[in-house]
Parts: structure tokens; C-alpha cells; sequence
């Protein structure tokens, strides 16, 4: 079989610095999405999704992730889902309870009960600093039953939404940084990651499916998350948008393995997005092709996949390359 070889360069430009800032309200935010499907939150698998996420975007994005097909915990940063993407069953009387990827009753993984989209956040404060209870969130979409709002006002800090003070050295994203996953959310931080508004559609049936792919269309809808920062003077705001499909409807430009940048504060994470099933193979970096020296990120590397490039901050000449063969 004839082997194809892609090979992505990665210009890694100017970012914005993470020096931690001075005390008081930020008067503008930073902000930075990881959107994913996770499992539903009443498995055990759900908890150890979010923490392995939760924990990779505190440390600037450098997440160790992995396709779903190898482990239901892995986390694919994507750009685009199905409808096996977001959707849960709430049958817990029916033998039609156990759903994963849009497939009832699978015969692996076993006692799952489906999965949503979320839409992570990262987001620093500039001039000042920022707290959990002034984060509100409207998630909007060409198909209204996945639309909902919601404020995190009187909410405390917790494992799905941490805080995130720099140490001794002032600089976030470093070994030194001061995690807060309790206390009341009026605390002021340099830095917060929330798990994120999600989108979802309960289902208790195979034909539930169906008719959900239905309303979706071949053309797919979009997904809209839009997050709100109450500042001093005035509304902060970020925003991310994603698409939608049914199932096995993904547009062929989207329908094979494909690089999709994600940009943090520190780095771009490069994450292989495809569709389930794609072929596996052997995920390398360089930052030079100058007597190129080829480092495996992932030996096994599915959909889900990525590689994790740093800002070297030099004056020139910022770049990785990646290589998927």
C-alpha cells in the first residue's frame, strides 16, 4: 500500500504576553477554546476527561490527548462534530440505556450513556485580573434545542472551573503557578479555565437518531459559544463557533485526517481531526528542515491526536513543522 506522507508547517507568531498582571479588574480578557466531546457526566469516564482537560489548559494548552477510539477518556480538540458528538441517554429503564458515539447498546465501551459537545475556555486578564462569578455564557444554533444560557454568578471555584495565580517567578504557565479549584467565586485571579457551556440532545431510542439527523440536514448547523465578562465599565466578550452533522454526513473536505491549529497563550496545540475510523499513523515534529531532527509526539496517532508546539519567543523564524505518515 503506498504510503502518504503530510508534512504541516507550523508559523508560530507573536503572542501575547502572560506576565501576571496587577491587582484590581482586568480591563480586557484573553480568550482561548478547546472544543471537544466528553462523556456524559453520569459515567466515571466523565471525571477523568475533565481533569486530564481541565489540567492540560491550566498549563497553557500543552494537552496530552488521544482518540476516543483507543479510550473513552481520550479528548479529540476538534472543529467540527456529529450527532454521536452530543447526544446522551436519559433511559435509565430501557435496554436502550447504554449509547456512545451515537450507537445504542455497543458492544464496546460498555455503561455509557452518550456524550456532549463543550466549548473549554482560557481566559487571562489583562491590566487586572478576573473572577469566576462575572462569567456568563449563551450557547445559540441552527438547531434551537441545543440552545441554552447561563451565569456563573454565586458559584464558588471548583474542579471545572479553576483559578490560576502566577508564583514567585510573575509569569503564568509556569511550574510555580497557584492552582484554586475552591473558595468563592468573587475571588479575583490572574487566569481562569471553565469546562465550558456545552450542547447536548437527550435521546431514548435508534430512532431518536434519525430524526435528529433529520433536522440537522446535509448542510449541517452551526454552533455558536459566546461567553461574557462583566468588566469595570463594559462587557467583555469571546466567542467561538463550530459546525454540526449527522452522523456519517461529513462533507468530503472535512471527511479524511486533517491539521487544525488551536492557539493558546504559550503555544498551538495541532490536533488531527477526522472522522471515526480514520487511519492511524506515526505524528513527528522538527522546528527546523534544516538537518531536520524528527521527534514522535504519538507513535499510534488516530483522530484526537495532536502535537504541542511552544512560542520560542525568537525573532525570527518561530515555526515547527509536523509531520503525519
Amino acid at each position: 500500500m503506498k504510503k502518504i506522507i503530510s508534512l504541516f508547517l507550523a508559523l508560530l507568531g507573536a503572542v501575547a504576553s502572560s506576565q501576571a498582571q496587577t491587582n484590581g479588574l482586568a480591563t480586557a480578557v484573553s480568550w482561548y477554546f478547546y472544543p471537544c466531546s466528553l462523556p456524559d457526566v453520569t459515567t466515571t469516564e466523565f471525571g477523568t476527561a475533565r481533569d486530564n482537560l481541565i489540567t492540560g489548559i491550566a498549563f497553557g494548552g500543552a494537552l496530552d490527548t488521544h482518540s476516543r477510539l483507543q479510550k473513552t477518556t481520550g479528548i479529540e480538540i476538534r472543529d467540527f462534530f456529529d450527532t454521536g458528538d452530543c447526544t446522551v441517554s436519559t433511559n435509565s429503564a430501557s435496554t436502550n440505556y447504554s449509547l456512545w458515539r451515537g450507537q445504542f447498546n455497543p458492544a464496546s465501551p460498555i455503561n455509557q450513556h452518550g456524550n456532549r459537545i463543550y466549548a473549554p475556555v482560557l481566559m487571562i486578564g489583562k491590566n487586572g485580573k478576573v473572577s469566576i462569578d462575572r462569567l456568563s455564557y449563551r450557547v445559540t444554533s441552527g438547531l434551537a434545542l441545543l440552545g441554552n444560557q447561563s451565569s456563573l454568578s454565586g458559584l464558588d471555584y471548583s474542579v471545572s472551573r479553576i483559578g490560576i495565580q502566577a508564583g514567585p517567578d510573575g509569569v503564568l504557565f509556569t511550574p510555580d503557578d497557584v492552582i484554586v479549584n475552591s473558595g468563592a467565586g468573587t475571588n479575583l485571579m490572574d487566569a481562569i479555565v471553565f469546562i465550558g457551556a456545552r450542547a447536548g440532545a437527550a435521546i431514548t431510542q435508534p430512532s431518536d437518531i434519525a430524526t435528529l439527523n433529520g433536522e440537522i440536514g446535509t448542510n449541517g448547523v452551526s454552533i455558536n459559544f459566546a461567553y461574557q465578562f462583566n468588566g469595570v465599565s463594559n462587557v467583555l466578550t469571546g466567542s467561538m463557533n463550530t459546525m454540526l452533522y449527522p452522523n456519517n454526513a461529513v462533507p468530503q473536505k472535512m471527511a479524511h485526517p486533517r491539521w487544525v491549529p488551536f492557539y493558546g497563550p504559550n503555544g498551538i496545540l495541532y490536533s488531527v481531526v477526522g472522522p471515526s475510523g480514520s487511519t492511524n499513523g506515526v505524528l513527528s515534529m522538527t522546528r527546523t528542515l534544516v538537518h531536520p531532527q524528527w521527534v514522535v509526539q504519538d507513535g499510534n496517532a488516530a483522530e484526537g491526536s495532536s502535537g504541542f508546539a511552544y512560542y520560542t519567543h525568537n525573532p525570527t523564524n518561530d515555526m515547527a513543522f509536523f509531520m503525519f505518515k
